[in-house]
């Protein structure tokens, strides 16, 4: 198993809740996410316009803001970048604080052998597997088709 080739499509960072996607302008997301002034921030549209979410470019991240979905990613698969998008993810929790916000979630993307799935399984049990059974956390389960991993969501509670 290895990373997807596709730098973007290697990881994300999922925040579901309830986004004003107005808030996320070029000019915002230069003013308080980028953390050098002259940083270029880059605004992508699908066409037609309204089909999908927005793309803010800034620093090697690239946010995705929807009404139900904040989500982040890197222009590259590197420690830095998943840096980089937790820190720019740490701005914005900080700067909306009332923004209801469900669950977190972080995504890994892998290409390779469902063969291999026994192997990449053994990389993902950790150490507080033994309290998510206790619990009876809900898993995502492997089937025959997928080397699925397990899924855990950090749901936060309002405060």
């Amino acid at each position: 198993m290895k990373p997807n080739d596709i730098s973007s499509q290697a990881f994300n960072v999922n925040v579901i809740g309830s986004w004003n996607q107005a808030i996320f302008s070029p000019d915002w997301v230069k003013a308080n996410l980028a953390n050098d002034p002259a940083s270029e921030v880059l605004m992508a549209v699908s066409f037609p316009v309204g089909l999908g979410p927005v793309r803010l470019s800034v620093e090697g991240v690239n946010i995705y803001p929807s009404p139900q979905l904040l989500q982040l990613d890197g222009a590259t698969y590197t420690d830095a970048s998943f840096a980089a998008c937790a820190t720019k993810f740490g701005k914005i929790a900080t700067l909306l604080p009332h923004t209801p916000v469900s669950a977190l979630g972080i995504n890994f993307r892998f290409t390779g052998n469902v063969d291999d799935s026994a192997n990449l399984m053994e990389l993902f049990t950790l150490p507080d597997s033994a309290s998510i059974d206790a619990k009876k956390l809900p898993r995502v389960k492997q089937d025959e088709s997928s080397a699925s991993i397990r899924m855990r969501v950090l749901a936060w509670r309002q405060r």
